[in-house]
């Protein structure tokens, strides 16, 4: 458009020196002077054919004004068609723009909503994994309110006739009390005489080989274990058979004083330790104060230094 424009003010100019030049040789002749004014033929022929020149020269001047004025008009109407397209590019450029970032802020609240989910659904795990734990030990309460009926009648069998039954010994009731000193007892249990030390030290050294190996509810080898399960695996390397319930171990076991207590013992924890049915854990003595358990559920069989609170009076010796 530029050029078309610098080429129509050329031609301009020209129109214009011919114009000026017009003015400054005043008015040219007209055909019919020139019939009047000849001088013979040959002289009409000469000014009528100047005249003819003179005038197409106006004539092709004025008609490359007009076209390249034409041409100028249509390069500035195209120049300003790619304006305009260049102009609607730009707005459709901005509304893409906007778009994005709706989009973007759409994916953010979205993640942001995907999080929360995230979070809430981790603490409903949690949740729920305490309250598998909380399950885990109303079942063990309930195994071993069975095998406290179990042991009864089995101590009901062994009294004679009309013999009252002896009551329990407890902590601090001198016998039973595990703080005390002297050697093993059999008070509240089957009598036996339990296994050897031998064979202890060869339970612990087994259930060593276990630690590390994640805690599973009701799990017995060999990938996972709960608590009276690891016991049972244990011993049963010695050749011991026990029952897969805390309880029921410590009612099959001979009931030993904590003086007494020797490597591959078995320690009971209960919510009332005066309650043999409320018993819930069982842990496998180590030697030098230490212990071998399968704690609960999202832990591993660990050793650990013993735990005194709610301990059962009594040891247990299978």
């Amino acid at each position: 458009a530029v050029r078309a424009d610098s080429a129509t003010e050329r031609v301009r100019q020209q129109v214009g020196a011919l114009a000026a030049q017009d003015y400054r040789a005043g008015a040219r002749p007209s055909l019919l002077d020139v019939l009047f004014t000849a001088q013979d033929p040959q002289d009409l022929l000469d000014r009528t054919a100047a005249l003819d020149v003179v005038a197409r020269g106006r004539v092709a001047a004025l008609r490359r004004l007009a076209d390249t004025r034409a041409v100028a008009l249509d390069e500035r109407a195209r120049a300003e068609a790619a304006v305009d397209r260049q102009q609607q590019a730009t707005a459709a450029l901005h509304l893409a723009r906007q778009r994005a970032e709706r989009s973007a802020a759409d994916a953010a609240a979205a993640l942001a909503e995907v999080t929360a989910t995230r979070d809430d659904v981790l603490g409903r795990l949690a949740a729920l994994q305490h309250t598998s734990l909380a399950l885990e030990q109303q079942r063990q309460q309930g195994l071993a309110l069975d095998a406290a009926a179990q042991a009864a009648a089995w101590l009901a069998r062994q009294r004679p006739a009309g013999q009252a039954p002896a009551a329990p010994a407890g902590p601090g009731s001198g016998e039973g009390d595990p703080n005390t000193s002297g050697s093993a007892g059999t008070a509240g249990g089957p009598p036996g005489g339990g296994a050897s030390a031998a064979a202890g030290e060869a339970v612990v050294a087994w259930a060593r080989g276990r630690i590390g190996l994640p805690y599973q509810w009701g799990g017995a080898g060999p990938d996972s274990y709960d608590c009276s399960g690891l016991t049972m695996r244990a011993w049963e390397q010695a050749g011991v058979e026990l029952p897969h319930y805390a309880a029921s171990q410590y009612a099959e076991s001979e009931h030993v004083r904590y003086a007494s207590l020797r490597p591959g013992d078995l320690i009971f924890y209960a919510t009332d330790t005066g309650d043999p049915a409320s018993i819930h854990h069982v842990t496998l003595y180590a030697g030098d104060g230490m212990m071998i358990e399968a704690p609960y559920t999202g832990a591993t069989v660990r050793l650990a230094p013993v735990r005194w609170r709610d301990a059962m009076p009594w040891a247990g010796r299978p």
